[in-house]
């Protein structure tokens, strides 16, 4: 659904973990009331711990040094969309 989508987007925008009241505040979705929460703990590119949702990227690629180190563990080279998906 759209408000799916929008709660996946914002949170790969954001890269931090939010409170379904967060995202609410954030997005205007309830999770709640739209019945999405199922479908985001299911989501492979979606954490969930106790409270919280936060986007998984295929690396956790948090700066230039770990881009390199990832690039030399890589030779066959990591397609340009998995790096925008990974890096901020």
């Amino acid at each position: 659904s759209s408000h799916f989508y929008k709660i996946l987007e914002h949170l790969k925008a954001c890269r931090k973990a939010l409170t379904a009241d967060q995202l609410r505040a954030e997005t205007g979705v309830d999770i709640y009331a739209e019945n999405l929460e199922e479908g985001l703990k299911e989501n492979p590119k979606i954490t969930c711990d106790k409270n919280t949702f936060a986007y998984k990227s295929t690396y956790d690629l948090s700066g230039k040094e770990a881009l390199l180190a990832e690039i030399e563990r890589t030779p066959e080279g990591i397609p340009e969309t998995v790096l925008r998906d990974s890096y901020d």
